[in-house]
């Protein structure tokens, strides 16, 4: 099985996402995070999802089905709505810290991408994330009654999840389940 990382919004999230990487990927075949067009281009100060969908779309395309995704705040995002399109389809999904507000208040809409999901996931939220609290992600989850989900609450009030050793244990205690 292969891993695909899909990092935040903010480039101070590639650093982030590596070390990620770094711990899940000798549990993977391979491993390959993401860079997104608008880190490197002042032109687009936010992640073009369409854009990057398409990106995603054809880093997956060789993996034939057989691939993870561990997703930081916009980058499940990303995965919400190529999942919901149909242009990717990943065995399992490891969201962390979902920003379901900031995409709500760009009119994003998360509440469609999640009707009828059923990709087996796990949803890790800080209790008092700034992107969505703990409770609040519960209750958005439970209305749009997504299924084949985990939702996991860590202790800690930021959107910033240096948790890594944990992150790790969850996420590997979920794909073996």
């Amino acid at each position: 099985m292969h891993l695909i990382l899909l990092p935040g919004n903010s480039k101070s999230n590639k650093t982030w996402i590596e070390e990620i990487r770094v711990v899940l990927s000798p549990s993977f075949k391979t491993s390959k995070s993401m860079e997104y067009r608008h880190w490197e281009d002042d032109e687009y100060s936010m992640i073009d999802l369409d854009h990057e969908l398409d990106n995603l779309q054809l880093l997956t395309r060789d993996f034939d089905g057989d691939y993870v995704i561990f997703a930081k705040s916009a980058g499940a995002l990303l995965a919400l709505k190529g999942i919901y399109e149909k242009k990717i389809n990943p065995v399992k999904c490891i969201f962390v810290g979902t920003a379901v507000l900031w995409a709500l208040s760009r009119q994003a809409p998360v509440e469609v991408w999640l009707t009828g999901y059923s990709t087996p996931t796990l949803f890790i939220q800080h209790s008092l994330d700034k992107a969505m609290y703990f409770e609040e992600l519960k209750r958005f989850l439970e209305l749009a009654n997504v299924q084949n989900s985990k939702l996991v609450e860590l202790h800690g009030a930021s959107h910033h999840y240096p948790e890594i050793e944990k992150l790790k244990e969850l996420t590997l205690d979920f794909l073996v389940t």
